[in-house]
Order: C-alpha cells, then sequence, then structure tokens
C-alpha cells in the first residue's frame, strides 16, 4: 500500500485523531504556557495565607509556621505565623487580653554573652485585616541591653496582629478553657538584624484567612 493510498483510505481516522490532539493541545498546552503566579498559597489546619514565590516556608507543628529564605537546609526567618495557647499547666490569666499580651512579651526575649533583650510594655489597638478579620495590633517596646558596657537602646517592636481563636463550645470540667490566637509578627532575629520584610508581612496579612 503506498503512503497516498493508506491517507486515502484512512482520511477520517486520521482527521479525528488530528482533532483529538488539537484539543488536548488547547486545553493542557495553553494552561501550560500561562504565566506562572507570582505567589504560593500555604494551608494549615488553622490558617492559610498567600506568599511571594521567592520565600520559603516550614511548618514546625501545626498552626507553627515560619516564612523566610533557606541558608542551606537552615530556614532563616522574616515573619512567624503561629496559633499559641496558654499552658494547661500554668493558671489561666485573668481574661485574653493578658494572654494576649504575656505571649507577645514572650516571644520578644533572648539573651546571648554579650546581649540581652526584653520587652516592656505592650500597645494594643484595634485592627480588621484587608479580608475582614477583626483582631489587634500590638507595638513592644524593646530593650537591648549591652551586657559588657550596661548600656541600653530602646526601640519599637512590631507590628504584632493578634486573632482570638478561643473556643469557649467544648469548655467542660475535663477540658477547661485555654486562649488561643494566630499570632502574625516579624521574627526577632530578622527584627534585631534590620532585615525584616514588610512587604511580606503585607502580603501575608492580605491574604489570611482564619479556619473556625
Amino acid at each position: 500500500m503506498t503512503f497516498m493510498t493508506f491517507i486515502s483510505k484512512y482520511r477520517l481516522w486520521i482527521a479525528a485523531a488530528v482533532v483529538i490532539i488539537l484539543g488536548f493541545l488547547i486545553v493542557f498546552g495553553f494552561d501550560a504556557l500561562k504565566p506562572v503566579p507570582d505567589t504560593t498559597e500555604l494551608k494549615t489546619r488553622y490558617y492559610s495565607f498567600s506568599y511571594p514565590r521567592t520565600y520559603d516556608t516550614q511548618e514546625y507543628a501545626p498552626g507553627v509556621v515560619s516564612v523566610g529564605h533557606k541558608n542551606g537546609q537552615v530556614l532563616v526567618p522574616d515573619v512567624e505565623v503561629n496559633r499559641y495557647q496558654s499552658d494547661p499547666q500554668a493558671t489561666l490569666p485573668k481574661d485574653f487580653d493578658t494572654f494576649m499580651k504575656l505571649q507577645a512579651s514572650a516571644l520578644c526575649g533572648t539573651d546571648g554573652p554579650i546581649e540581652s533583650v526584653s520587652c516592656t510594655e505592650v500597645g494594643v489597638t484595634p485592627y480588621t485585616s484587608p479580608k475582614g478579620i477583626d483582631g489587634q495590633k500590638l507595638d513592644l517596646t524593646l530593650i537591648r541591653k549591652n551586657l559588657k558596657s550596661g548600656t541600653t537602646t530602646s526601640s519599637t517592636y512590631g507590628p504584632f496582629y493578634v486573632f482570638d481563636t478561643t473556643s469557649t463550645s467544648t469548655v467542660t470540667t475535663d477540658n477547661p478553657l485555654r486562649y488561643s490566637a494566630i499570632f502574625v509578627y516579624p521574627s526577632l532575629s530578622a527584627f534585631l538584624d534590620g532585615t525584616t520584610s514588610p512587604a511580606l508581612m503585607d502580603e501575608i496579612m492580605g491574604t489570611l484567612t482564619i479556619v473556625k
């Protein structure tokens, strides 16, 4: 059978095959040619948000996420997005605001051979996220003490965005009340190094959703 005879005999089958191939190219090929989004989404059990693809993330425990850049195998964090709960082994704070301030202050402290860092005051203002989630914005007064010279400097550490996720519907004698919240804040190491990223924080806060 010559090539032309083959074409003539099976032209309907060939035409059908061409149509099918073109259909696959239209459905899948064009999608592959679409521009890659500049951001990617991270979802956890408690919340989700988008962040630029130029960053890396690591979830150390459910709802405990760092966003930053890899240095070898180690993630250097720029922004922390963490769910915290009050310690069941400690006395319950008198109210949510007390829990929130205590937790924020605990995230501020660190001691090294040359410097001691702590936070003394917490300023609180109401805050509503771009997606309409009501929360609070915290600014901490950070004190850096040089252990060799004894000199101290102060600055404002923040912003901390805090969203109350405390559940009271399941509270029983066997399951007592525990305060919980989502905290979004610049990592302390990035703040001390002067490498915080307001643009990254804005992207996260602009896309943050909380699972209820």
